[in-house]
């Protein structure tokens, strides 16, 4: 069975009166730039204004419709994605610096914490001094709420007394009030970084 497409090409080709003759490739001097041509490393096809609706009209001249137009536009693209030398001149967004924290001069000055879990039936705040890298850990078999981590922390700090600055993310355990007023009334800052 013929295909529907070739069924097409066939009918389109009966409307010329031609004559199909050979001619080797070194004496055909007007055969298509493109598949002859190679193309400079750094350069690109562009294909100019006035003949993009070509190219498009090129694309669906199969008439089998949006989607397969799409598809064999994007095989192109996919083709172009895949090209080492097109990848190598792609606009890459600069990356953001990395922010360092400034080491702290003594122990127990800054402390990063978070909640890990629930593993195994259990939540656990996780503690760390940035000068020591001495961590606590403590188990709660609850949700974390502001008021019993206030209640972990001061188990904590009964050990190793008050710091100055706590960085944690910002989820609401650590941006309430009840946890800010905790921290003013003990002289501790709080810093926040993104989650």
């Amino acid at each position: 069975m013929t295909s529907a497409r070739l069924l097409r090409y066939a009918s389109f080709l009966a409307g010329f009166d031609y004559v199909v003759s050979f001619k080797k490739g070194t004496e055909n001097q007007i055969a298509d730039c493109l598949s002859r041509a190679q193309l400079p490393k750094n350069d690109k096809v562009v294909v100019p204004k006035g003949l993009q609706l070509e190219v498009l009209k090129d694309l669906h001249s199969t008439h089998r419709g949006i989607v397969k137009m799409k598809q064999l536009a994007r095989r192109y693209q996919n083709l172009v994605k895949s090209c080492k030398d097109c990848l190598s001149i792609q606009n890459n967004p600069p990356k953001a610096p990395v922010h360092h924290w400034d080491p702290p001069s003594t122990n127990w000055w800054r402390i990063h914490l978070d909640y890990a879990g629930p593993f195994q039936g259990y939540y656990y705040l996780v503690l760390i001094d940035a000068k020591s890298r001495w961590a606590e850990i403590k188990a709660i078999s609850e949700p974390p709420t502001s008021l019993n981590t206030i209640k972990l922390l001061n188990d904590i700090f009964s050990t190793h007394g008050y710091l100055f600055v706590m960085v944690s993310d910002n989820a609401s355990i650590f941006t309430g009030d009840t946890i800010s007023n905790y921290c003013l009334e003990n002289g501790i800052r709080q810093k926040f970084i993104a989650p």
